[in-house]
């Protein structure tokens, strides 16, 4: 590589770089959503850069009391790549109650979203006496719930003397999945005096109908100083409990007609397709996730989608995946799941619609989720791909729009059009030098290249049999199929040929066999009938056939052509 081409390079990646600068990411979170007027929440705003500029957040002082600010510099070295980050930490104390706007703020052209919190106007802690020095107390975000929905147990200790430590009752309900989702610490006005506000957050999920009792909860606290009365050392100790709550769990309603009983505030279910639904082709698998959430579920609780065969698809499901999101907001469940599809036929196909039923508990009503049918083009190979069948608009194959934040459209256009330039500037340069450096090496020598060898230059039959027999003793099973149909096109000359039916459509022999081996790779369970040496032994006959009908073909041709 010359001098020229490096400086090229150098240039691409110096134009990367302000690419990136241009993109920077603006993120706001706060701690707390809920909360009342005389308590305080965190709001963290945070640059991915490391920057010296400073955002105005003069807006937040229409509805908020700024407390204390803070800036700080963070850097974190994952997998030996450092990023920087900038961080400001805002302590707020809202004004007013109802739903209050957390504005968007603005760095360098990028821009945070913006944020809606609810204040409580009323005094959630109206019980606490004005000599209470600390006191513990229960809430629960809803007093009737249907079974298996979540309801959320707050447990707040508030404190307005030092505490070094302290220990708890632990929570035991009967038939009641429970789990803690969220632990903070902010800061409270009660009688026109400061508390401090530890507080611990439970999911519950009762299992069964009935009055849910949640019995009063006992912390014994530690004094962060011993004092010392008459000589000897006073009660280092404080006990505090909270009041029981009752909570009434309602039945299944009878109005509840699906599949799965899913009590939620929000279902979503998405797909994500891993390959272009119109470059499919015929026996190349295609990859879908089907991405299911649930706001107030864990994922346990979340069922697995299956789709059956068609005349179509061959379709093969995999384990899925699980995941759950814990805030002071409760439980957001995720269950991924994940399918194989395989196109039996050439042609403009209809994949099936996938349909779910869910409860809404913010309405009472029962609510569908619906993703219509997609269209998927399959061509019999990757050559007949490219102008053998119609292609597709996005909103045809049913796909949804992304949401992005809005750039200015001929700003776009202009960076788009740099990075062409120096693209083919780099591209022109480099195929330039690469000529040189390949009429170098022709002037020298005519031999092939090292990795290639003499008999490696056109594969045989022997050839794929071997690599066969390699990948079965190393059980790699996506080599193994590479190879079987490798031995495919020599042994049908067909160079197009790309997939285990178009072989088992010649040789109906093979057909169980070539299917057990794409059970093996996208099954949920693998055939232990399935015996790959065999399939290697069939191969063999067969490719020993060829040889001989070949020869006697050529045996034919000559005795007639001496006659």
């Amino acid at each position: 590589m010359n001098m020229l081409t490096t400086r090229y390079i150098l240039l691409l990646i110096l134009f990367f770089n302000s690419v990136t600068a241009y993109a920077l990411n603006l993120s706001a979170v706060v701690d707390r959503k809920r909360l009342s007027i005389n308590e305080s929440l965190r709001l963290i705003v945070t640059a991915d850069t490391n920057t010296n500029q400073e955002i105005d957040f003069s807006q937040l002082n229409a509805y908020f009391d700024i407390i204390n600010t803070q800036r700080s510099i963070r850097r974190s070295n994952v997998n030996g790549q450092i990023t920087t980050s900038t961080q400001w930490v805002l302590i707020l104390t809202p004004k007013e109650g109802g739903r209050l706007l957390i504005p968007s703020f603005e760095l360098n052209g990028s821009y945070s979203q913006p944020l809606t919190i609810t204040v409580e106007q009323g005094n959630n802690n109206s019980g606490a006496k004005s000599n209470t020095d600390v006191f513990l107390q229960a809430s629960v975000n809803k007093k009737s719930v249907y079974v298996q929905e979540q309801v959320l147990l707050r447990l707040r200790l508030y404190y307005r003397i030092g505490l070094s430590s302290y220990s708890e009752d632990e929570l035991t309900l009967g038939n009641v999945t429970s789990a803690v989702v969220s632990e903070g610490n902010f800061e409270a006005q009660i009688n026109n005096k400061n508390y401090s506000v530890f507080e611990k957050v439970y999911a519950l999920h009762p299992q069964s109908s009935g009055e849910l009792i949640i019995p009063e909860n006992a912390w014994r606290l530690e004094k962060a100083t011993r004092s010392l009365s008459f000589g000897r050392l006073g009660n280092p100790y404080i006990y505090v409990k909270s009041k029981p709550i009752r909570v009434d769990v309602k039945p299944i309603p009878s109005q509840h007609q699906a599949e799965h009983w899913l009590p939620s505030t929000a279902v979503t279910l998405d797909t994500e397709w891993q390959q272009s639904l119109t470059q499919a082709s015929v026996g190349e698998p295609l990859n879908l996730k089907l991405i299911l959430t649930a706001n107030g579920l864990s994922a346990s609780q979340l069922p697995t989608i299956t789709i059956g065969d068609n005349d179509y698809f061959t379709i093969y499901s995999d384990l899925p995946e699980s995941d759950n999101t814990e805030s002071a907001a409760g439980i957001m469940g995720t269950r991924t799941s994940n399918f194989a599809i395989i196109p039996k036929k050439a042609g403009k196909l209809s994949f099936p619609s996938v349909e779910l039923g869910w409860w809404n508990s913010s309405t009472d009503k029962q609510e569908t989720i619906l993703i219509p049918e997609q269209t998927i083009i399959v061509s019999n190979s990757k050559l007949n791909k490219q102008h053998a069948l119609p292609t597709l608009a996005e909103n045809e194959l049913g796909t949804k729009p992304e949401h992005t934040q809005t750039k200015p459209l001929w700003l776009w256009q202009a960076t788009t059009a740099v990075f062409a330039f120096v693209c083919l500037a780099l591209l022109y340069f480099y195929r330039q030098n690469r000529k040189k450096i390949f009429n170098k090496t022709t002037s020298n020598t005519d031999a092939k290249p090292y990795f290639l060898s003499q008999s490696d230059s056109k594969p045989t039959i022997k050839h794929s049999i071997k690599l066969m027999q390699t990948a079965c003793a190393d059980k790699n099973w996506h080599r193994f199929r590479s190879a079987v149909i490798s031995w495919g096109k020599i042994i049908l000359q067909d160079n197009e040929l790309q997939s285990l039916q178009a072989i088992s459509q010649h040789f109906p022999e093979l057909d169980k066999p070539l299917k057990q081996l794409d059970n093996q790779l996208y099954a949920n369970h693998a055939d232990d009938s399935w015996n790959p040496t065999r399939l290697v032994a069939a191969i063999k006959i067969l490719s020993t056939n060829a040889a001989k009908h070949k020869q006697q073909k050529q045996q034919l041709l000559e005795l007639y052509n001496t006659h």
